[in-house]
């Protein structure tokens, strides 16, 4: 499971996630779960195969210069990436790998539309198809997987850190020994660059 929030505005935007991840062997490690790419100012982010949204970060640092470019060819990179993967044996060997649902999100300055956006890939599967949508403000598990309420917007990141705090100690609850937790890494953008910071859980 992952912590992953994000909020688009005109000017800036907010992207958080957890660092704790889960190889398939069960073992639980420090992984990253959003990639900066630099050239471009872009956040990429997942939840489910973490693999997935690095291969698809790396695809994109060499693939997409700004993000409206990367919201163009991000179909056909996700395909090549998940085309890949069914080649391993560790995805052929491992059915829970194969079931798990999948997303990944691109974050970035859109010059066509003035603002930043999120654009949201997300499979029930890698043998399902990825289904693409904007989405520029999410807090992800979504409410309606720890019973809580809707979220205020986090447009701050010390309002991202609340609802991201509040959302851990509820699927805490809910789901005892799944792959959450370490730190949050809060990610500032805005169009001269983007700011990195590591937070506390509590």
């Amino acid at each position: 499971m992952t912590i992953l929030n994000w909020h688009c505005s005109k000017t800036s935007a907010i992207v958080l996630a957890d660092t704790m991840g889960k190889f398939p062997d069960g073992k639980l490690s420090p992984i990253s779960k959003v990639l900066y790419l630099p050239h471009s100012n872009l956040v990429v982010g997942g939840r489910g195969i973490s693999e997935l949204q690095q291969h698809v970060g790396n695809k994109l640092s060499w693939a997409a210069q700004d993000y409206d470019e990367a919201l163009t060819i991000l179909p056909t990179v996700i395909a090549e990436v998940v085309t890949q993967f069914r080649q391993l044996p560790a995805w052929q060997d491992n059915e829970h790998l194969r079931a798990e649902p999948t997303a990944v999100v691109v974050i970035g300055y859109s010059q066509k539309d003035s603002r930043f956006r999120a654009t949201f890939a997300k499979a029930d599967s890698l043998e399902s198809p990825f289904s693409f949508r904007v989405e520029d403000s999410c807090t992800a598990p979504p409410q309606d997987d720890t019973g809580s309420p809707p979220e205020v917007n986090g447009d701050t990141p010390s309002k991202m850190l609340s609802i991201a705090r509040r959302q851990y100690a509820r699927a805490s609850e809910k789901y005892p020994g799944e792959s959450f937790g370490g730190q949050f890494i809060v990610a500032e953008m805005t169009v001269n660059g983007t700011r990195f910071s590591r937070r506390p859980i509590a």
